[in-house]
């Protein structure tokens, strides 16, 4: 029995390391060509998009639907009992002057995710799965707590995600704590804060599970805090290369036009100005760039105008098409392009386009016009760009209307850039997850 006790905490904590230092997988090696850029993941079968845990256990995992062992709720009352007498230490933690429980909940998704690990490691190879999920319970324990600096270099935290991780040697034991981890791969902030996510409430608290899959803590309404599993958050062929580079943002594509063949991953590094630049999606050196958009620009919660720049390369490839809209002509008859984030898909229709000098002090400053401080300033921009188009469209924009700028070198100027405006066609809006 002591030895089959120390088997399971030694693998109990392996896999809360392993929950707490989930990483994506490692980029795939680059294409032979650098003007090649990486291809969408064809579609797979749709998995739900979010799912409310119930008392069933249920959670989602290829290639079938699982159920977890269905414990008793005496079962699962002795398991928040010990569960509870862990958050009772870790309140007397050195330096702790605060510390509220937000919520402490038995977490099937958890469970099932640290189980998986174990089973894998391949010790017990006897046991069958019940045997594994019989001994293991993990609760989930979000805590707001506050420390005293002088004493502890911990962070403050708001709804901190802490894994109670507990196992038993039979079903006639006691539950017993075999470990608590914090989690160090937070679910992506802008993600968390973006626009159509498949959750109805506030999102308190997250944590990634790795294989593109994340785990949200959703306060409703109603006040009622529920676990709930996203996968589908990401746009089902954007997910293998958003694991790949998690400076992926979106797509551009002109489905609509034959003649421009503009159909790439759009960037955004978080930290270096104009990363990509030449740097390709695997970030290494490529003088065909990938297109990215302008460091204060933000495409989940869009700001006024979104600018996005690109090559104009001389085999054709990035935004060489852009070329084509000098022409009038070709205006009308490739009039929208579609831009699709990682949770929805717009199509946008051009409103104008004009030529300046890429130089400070002489061109048109229409990269700086980012966030309109009012209608006034809003309308000003669409005036100027009015006013400089090389043709007049017809079409205009107004106070409220989301603008996505395509800037590219063109050669007529000295150090000279094409730019074409288009407002987003806001009734075209799809989940990018469906």
């Amino acid at each position: 029995m002591k030895d089959l006790m120390l088997r399971i905490l030694a693998f109990v904590l392996a896999a809360l390391l392993l929950a707490g230092c989930a990483q994506n997988p490692a980029p795939t090696a680059p294409p032979t060509s650098t003007t090649a850029a990486p291809t969408q993941a064809e579609p797979t079968e749709s998995r739900p998009a979010g799912m409310t845990v119930g008392p069933d256990f249920q959670v989602i995992r290829e290639p079938e639907e699982i159920h977890i062992y269905p414990f008793t709720d005496q079962e699962l009352q002795s398991a928040r009992e010990a569960a509870m007498g862990q958050v009772e230490l870790l309140k007397t933690e050195p330096g702790v002057l605060s510390f509220q429980v937000e919520l402490l909940a038995f977490d099937p998704i958890s469970t099932d995710a640290a189980v998986r690990q174990q089973i894998a490691t391949g010790w017990y190879p006897d046991w069958t799965e019940e045997d594994f999920y019989i001994r293991h319970c993990v609760f989930t324990l979000l805590r707001t707590v506050t420390f005293d600096h002088s004493v502890t270099d911990q962070a403050d935290a708001e709804w901190d995600p802490v894994i109670i991780h507990l196992f038993r040697a039979e079903t006639d034991q006691p539950w017993q704590v075999g470990g608590v981890g914090s989690t160090d791969s937070p679910y992506p902030a802008r993600l968390r804060n973006a626009s159509g996510l498949p959750v109805e409430g506030e999102v308190l608290a997250s944590y990634d599970l790795g294989r593109g899959e994340y785990i949200v803590y959703v306060k409703g309404s109603d006040g009622e805090v529920s676990c709930q599993r996203l996968t589908d958050v990401i746009a089902q062929e954007l997910q293998e290369m958003y694991r790949q580079n998690e400076d992926l943002v979106g797509w551009l594509s002109f489905p609509d036009s034959e003649d421009i063949i503009i159909d790439y991953p759009v960037m955004h590094h978080p930290e270096e100005k104009d990363f990509y630049l030449h740097a390709n999606f695997q970030k290494e050196y490529s003088d065909h760039g990938t297109l990215y958009i302008k460091e204060d620009c933000d495409v989940f919660e869009p700001t006024d105008n979104v600018v996005i720049y690109g090559h104009n390369m001389r085999d054709g490839s990035m935004f060489a098409g852009l070329l084509q809209y000098q022409s009038k002509d070709f205006w009308e008859e490739n009039q929208t392009f579609v831009f699709q984030t990682l949770t929805e898909k717009y199509e946008y229709q051009i409103i104008a386009v004009f030529i300046t000098s890429g130089y400070y002090g002489i061109g048109y400053p229409f990269h700086k016009f980012v966030r309109a401080e009012s209608a006034e300033d809003f309308n000003q921009f669409v005036a100027d760009i009015k006013d400089l188009a090389l043709y007049d469209t017809g079409i205009s924009a107004e106070y409220g209307d989301k603008l996505i700028t395509l800037s590219t070198c063109e050669y007529s100027l000295e150090n000279g850039r094409l730019v074409v405006v288009a407002k987003r066609i806001d009734d075209s809006a799809t989940p990018a997850a469906s």
